[in-house]
């Protein structure tokens, strides 16, 4: 298995998600990534993109496929196909979504955390 994390220098960008599925699709190969997670917050501002999420997936039988921290709002995972549980969590909230990877799908998952959007950030 493969996975491939987008970094980014800052833990927050400006929310566009026209550019986030060009992303995904331009450099995520869908046949070598079929599974590609998003992590952005929800604030009163409108959306921001989320680093250094904790990503647990597990087949479902409960074995540990892949854990990993997410860099950036990006994961894109390489996986055979079969049924997944895809659990990530931001500042102690967490998110769980089951997935099915089979042959002919490309699975694009968006978890979105309720945020406070710092005074001080830009």
């Amino acid at each position: 298995m493969r996975w491939l994390i987008w970094r980014k220098k800052s833990t927050r960008a400006a929310w566009d998600s026209r550019w986030a599925c060009t992303f995904a699709f331009r450099f995520g190969n869908q046949k070598e990534y079929p599974l590609a997670l998003e992590f952005a917050g929800k604030t009163s501002q409108g959306n921001e993109y989320l680093a250094d999420i904790p990503v647990h997936i597990t087949d479902i039988k409960g074995a540990t496929v892949l854990k990993a921290t997410a860099h950036g709002p990006f994961m894109l995972a390489s996986l055979p196909d079969g049924r997944y549980k895809v659990t990530a969590t931001y500042d102690g909230k967490t998110q769980q979504r089951i997935v099915e990877v089979t042959p002919s799908t490309h699975i694009r998952t968006l978890s979105v955390w309720p945020t406070q959007r710092d005074s001080s950030t830009t």
